[in-house]
């Protein structure tokens, strides 16, 4: 039934774009003045650090898609909005079907990874078995606006007979973008009175930059033993935004060794990105006699599920001199970062809060 579904929606895309033959083509980018006068809200999407390193590493790619890291690709973050994308012009009365397409004629992938405004249950981007192209349904009305960003990857190195290039189409817009243009890209259209597209793209530096984070969320002590209980934490980045979860387990064994293992999952899914574990101590009582079984380190390992090899550290506190010291239910901060060389990354790492 599912893919009877899916089947349905995508004759009915195809069937839109058909049966429309007005189609704008790219076409020569609108005036400064449109640029200048974005819809705010737009404004975001458009930031060059969008979609943030960490989002990507965090990303429940499928496994048909290679490592964002595989340097046999150039790796391009494309964001397309649509509908009322400029104040310039007023909300639309009616509304405007965008449902379309995106493919790509090179070797490569097209993965969608974050849809921009869509509505549940009216718009969606439609799942594919063919990494070269996606489908999506969305319409717009008054100032609403729709779109997405997606990873593109192109393989290097190959001799390709036809341009290699990304085809975006839908009914009132249709856009053609070779693939050296997508290293930087802004594009402001004006569609009619009421409606605007915008396309910016930009290169993935994957190779010049460590993935970085924190977690926040709380260690959980047995009442009746604080040496065993649980944690669960969100998986952020840099600046604190939501990537996903942190959950597991700590224990004590009888000789008094202290470990921690657990998963991060996906921010929307139950997808488990890596697995993680390692080490925890309380802090030396009699160094600290407020802190005890109140307060304690802990620091580790993770690595990426997709059987890579790829990973990083992890390190934070638990606990806060401020509780009572039958308080079992204790706050938890730390940090995580990707694994890159030293001699290239040592200037971007800061974990000195954390040291013991």
């Amino acid at each position: 039934m599912r893919n009877l579904k899916y089947a349905l929606l995508i004759i009915f895309v195809l069937s839109v774009l058909s049966c429309n033959g007005e189609r704008s083509p790219a076409g020569p980018t609108a005036s400064p003045d449109t640029g200048s006068s974005v819809n705010s809200s737009v404004q975001p999407f458009l930031d060059p650090a969008y979609p943030s390193l960490e989002s990507l590493y965090i990303y429940g790619w499928p496994e048909y898609l290679p490592s964002v890291t595989d340097t046999s690709y150039d790796v391009y973050a494309l964001t397309v909005i649509w509908g009322y994308t400029f104040n310039t012009g007023t909300p639309n009365p009616d509304t405007t079907d965008w449902s379309g397409t995106l493919h790509i004629n090179f070797e490569g992938f097209a993965e969608a990874l974050a849809p921009i405004g869509f509505e549940p249950g009216a718009d969606s981007i439609i799942p594919v078995n063919a990494p070269v192209w996606f489908p999506w349904i969305s319409t717009t009305t008054g100032d609403d606006f729709d779109g997405y960003t997606c990873v593109v990857f192109f393989k290097r190195g190959n001799v390709y007979f036809d341009a290699p290039r990304v085809t975006i189409e839908t009914g009132p817009f249709s856009a053609e973008i070779h693939v050296e243009e997508l290293a930087s890209l802004t594009e402001f259209h004006q569609v009619d009175a009421h409606n605007g597209v915008i396309i910016h793209s930009h290169e993935l530096p994957l190779n010049t930059f460590c993935p970085r984070g924190t977690i926040v969320g709380r260690w959980l002590q047995n009442s009746s033993d604080r040496g065993n209980g649980t944690f669960e934490a969100v998986w952020g980045s840099r600046d604190g935004a939501p990537l996903g979860y942190l959950l597991g387990t700590f224990t004590t064994t009888a000789a008094n060794g202290r470990t921690f293992s657990g998963w991060v999952t996906g921010w929307f899914t139950d997808h488990i990105i890596a697995w993680v574990d390692g080490i925890w101590w309380f802090d030396d009582y009699r160094m600290c006699p407020l802190c005890g079984e109140s307060h304690g380190v802990f620091e580790g390992t993770f690595e990426f599920a997709d059987g890579s090899g790829e990973g990083g550290t992890i390190k934070g506190t638990f606990g806060d001199f401020n509780l009572p010291p039958e308080q079992t239910d204790l706050p938890m901060t730390g940090v995580w970062r990707v694994d890159c060389p030293i001699s290239t990354h040592l200037d971007r790492l800061d974990l000195s809060q954390f040291e013991k």
